[in-house]
């Protein structure tokens, strides 16, 4: 992200704010179904599909590059968590 805004963005800087923005936004899609928003629905497909679908594909990424097997780091964890869903 700092290669495209220019804005030099620590680790340390992105996971305080990645930890605090997250909560945040589940919140607020949880109120917003709460109070029957047509909005708040359409958000949890987004994040409903959006694991379904984008946990497997840390199976997929390791292939595309040079097409070696090689360990991507949440990969052996996405099989757990795909199959909790």
């Amino acid at each position: 992200m700092s290669k495209f805004t220019d804005i030099d963005i620590t680790q340390t800087n992105f996971l305080t704010i990645a930890a605090f923005i997250a909560p945040v936004i589940w919140i607020g899609v949880l109120t917003m179904a709460l109070r029957r928003w047509p909005f708040g629905y359409f958000l949890i497909c987004v994040f409903y599909f959006g694991m379904i679908f984008g946990e497997p594909l840390h199976f997929v990424f390791p292939f595309i590059e040079n097409l070696t097997f090689h360990y991507v780091a949440g990969m052996y964890s996405a099989a757990f968590q795909s199959a909790a869903g």
